[in-house]
């Protein structure tokens, strides 16, 4: 039987009963949507904590951020910045400021970071080149700006920010990246479009002083070491009544892996029962039109139509109604997600970040778990009635 004749014997099942081909539908969309909407939250942070290990050159449990109260004064973030250089198991310390660097012909944002600290990240930058750089460039704040600048900036151009002399002194591989906190926001996840100033003093760039509000401060040290430097770290806090947490990068990454577990999410409960449910109404109904059919099925068999063309009707039927529940609920949640049904991978949104990880997740994951899910949903739904027919001879089928 060719497959257009196929096709126009479902198009009149699926009139015959059209009130039950709506509620099929019904039932699907709302399944494949929860799972949509489950799966794209549970993926998309996945995704989100994904990139920001990749910000990492070292191991994030070596990183730790010291994260001030907002009632926190200007003082305690000096006062902490003394106590740091006092503990002799911290390898690295400092504080990583967002501004500008402005050129003849426009400016870039960039991250301004201590020179202790500004090899932690994942920019290619090393320990020696900063050395390097400073002992080449003594006087300058040093620049490396994103490899999309290539061409447009040279090496040794001199540009300012915050009217302190800068000078480039090269380019940041074209994967680099740096972490993401509350005061370092970039348009995108990497640093291709932005750019890391290197100084030796931080405090020119930190206007907390004058507007009054803190800064993040990080330090590195051996994570062995964890325990003990928190200890130090708390007495020196309770002496000089510094309000203050301390936040070990990598244990951070691996509590939000925690908490993003799909069994804590009730909704991944809601939408498996959905799913379930699902299945059991279209394997039910087909059944149930098989009984009815049957009959149908035996003169198409006698005209010399295979059985597998019968059984080929039946999973197509269920097939087709499957996908268009699975495409409906998936484009209705993509509407849902963006606000549009065709997305761009940049330039819409200001945490880049999160839209990143908002595309990969819809975009790529949560189409590849609804298709698994049809395919799975397709296949129990025809395997017994299928089954029935194909244990049954034309006597049986044509019985009343």
């Amino acid at each position: 039987m060719k497959l257009v004749n196929k096709l126009i014997i479902i198009y009149r099942e699926y009139i015959k009963r059209a009130f039950v081909t709506i509620m099929l539908m019904f039932i699907c969309v709302i399944s494949f949507y929860m799972t949509d909407r489950t799966w794209n939250t549970y993926t998309k942070n996945r995704c989100e904590t994904g990139i920001k290990r990749k910000a990492y050159s070292i191991s994030p449990y070596n990183i730790n951020k010291i994260k001030f109260s907002t009632r926190s004064v200007h003082a305690e973030q000096s006062d902490m910045l003394e106590g740091l250089a006092s503990i002799e198991e911290i390898s690295a310390y400092g504080l990583i400021i967002k501004n500008d660097v402005q050129f003849d012909n426009g400016y870039v944002n960039v991250v301004i970071s201590d020179s202790d600290i500004a090899d932690m990240c994942n920019t290619g930058v090393s320990r020696a080149d900063i050395e390097q750089k400073q002992a080449e460039w003594e006087g300058y704040d040093l620049v490396w700006i994103g490899s999309s600048y290539k061409g447009v900036y040279e090496i040794g151009q001199r540009c300012q920010t915050m009217a302190s002399e800068c000078v480039v002194v090269g380019f940041l591989k074209d994967d680099a990246q740096w972490l993401v906190n509350e005061t370092i926001t970039l348009e995108k996840p990497d640093l291709s479009e932005s750019g890391l100033v290197v100084t030796k003093d931080t405090s020119k760039y930190d206007w907390g002083e004058s507007l009054e509000y803190t800064t993040p401060v990080y330090y590195v040290a051996d994570y062995k070491d964890n325990d003990v430097i928190k200890s130090k770290l708390m007495d020196y806090q309770a002496e000089k009544g510094i309000r203050a947490s301390i936040i070990n990068e990598g244990e951070q990454l691996d509590k939000d892996v925690k908490d993003n577990s799909i069994t804590n999410d009730k909704t991944f409960i809601a939408s498996v029962l959905l799913y379930v449910i699902a299945i059991v109404a279209i394997s039910a109904v087909t059944i149930i039109e098989c009984l009815i059919n049957r009959r149908d099925y035996a003169i198409f068999i006698i005209n010399g139509i295979s059985r597998k063309a019968v059984y080929s009707m039946i999973l197509i039927k269920n097939l087709i109604l499957i996908i268009v529940s699975a495409l409906a609920a998936w484009l209705y949640c993509q509407w849902e997600t963006f606000g549009k049904i065709i997305v761009q991978t940049a330039g819409e949104y200001g945490n880049e970040l999160n839209y990143t990880a908002k595309i990969m997740a819809h975009c790529i994951y949560v189409p590849i778990i609804i298709a698994a899910e049809a395919v799975i949903m397709t296949v129990i739904s025809c395997i017994v009635p299928v089954v029935y027919l194909h244990g049954k001879g034309l006597i049986d089928l044509m019985k009343k």
